[in-house]
């Protein structure tokens, strides 16, 4: 289990909070022999990870109208009150060979990955951990996390379905808040009248399967509102898209939201 931010955790009381999983690696051997007399050594077991990674980056510079999404004066601060949640997780991830393992086919709107705390936006390249020069910020994207999700492809008899939309029960909910300052003009046009939590929300449509790394791109477009969302809706704000899925050991294609 993990634990909602403080700052709207009374509202979302009703749903279940999930901390990031690690990363999960199963294998499975046929024939092997259960033996008194002495040690088997059974054939080499091939283990694959059973999570994907969602690179969450964002893009605050290419807002709409007269909003300032930025961490100027009226702006936007994300490293005050910053959140990821990600809702619809799968039911359940189970130890077991074959396709009655890996992922459930469900997958519920109230179960929610929820980061908060500490440094949750990297405002820079990672030096270490990543391919020697790899870069993960670019143009305007100046901000982004690492997050493990469980895939939302509806289990094992479904991983060769890697390009596509996710069923629409199994979508990826996705919201990101910042602290807003006084001033900042909201996605309905009114301005804050002290400083308060801003949240963007949108709806990541594509299908995750296991071992890949799909990166999403979150542009907010909108000022945000202070109303945090309780169960997924349509559009918060946020333009996204979504890259083609990579192996997670190889490059990364990117995929884009607007928020």
């Amino acid at each position: 289990p993990g634990t909602f931010p403080t700052f709207c955790a009374a509202d979302l009381s009703a749903n279940a909070a999930y901390a990031e999983p690690a990363e999960i690696f199963m294998g499975a051997v046929q024939g092997v022999t259960v033996s008194s007399d002495g040690p088997v050594t059974p054939s080499p077991i091939a283990l694959k990870r059973e999570v994907s990674l969602m690179r969450v980056r964002l893009n605050v510079k290419d807002k709409e109208g007269n909003t300032n999404n930025e961490n100027t004066a009226n702006g936007v601060d994300f490293a005050q009150d910053a959140s990821i949640m990600i809702y619809r997780l799968p039911d359940h991830l189970k130890v077991m060979a074959g396709n009655a393992g890996g992922v459930s086919a469900t997958s519920t709107a109230t179960n929610i990955l929820s980061i908060s705390g500490g440094e949750v936006f990297k405002t820079t390249d990672p030096t270490s951990g990543y391919n020697a020069g790899g870069k993960v910020l670019s143009g305007n994207f100046t901000m982004w996390r690492d997050v493990v999700v469980f895939p939302n492809n509806g289990g094992r008899a479904n991983d060769s379905a890697t390009t596509g939309t996710a069923d629409r029960q199994r979508q990826y909910f996705i919201v990101v808040s910042g602290r807003g300052k006084a001033g900042h003009i909201l996605g309905d046009g009114t301005a804050l009248p002290n400083d308060a939590t801003v949240y963007w929300s949108g709806v990541v449509k594509e299908n995750f399967v296991p071992n890949v790394i799909r990166e999403v791109n979150l542009t907010l477009r909108t000022g945000g509102s202070t109303t945090v969302p309780v169960t997924p809706t349509e559009y918060g704000g946020l333009e996204i898209t979504v890259s083609a899925p990579t192996p997670w050991d190889s490059n990364i294609v990117n995929s884009d939201i607007i928020m």
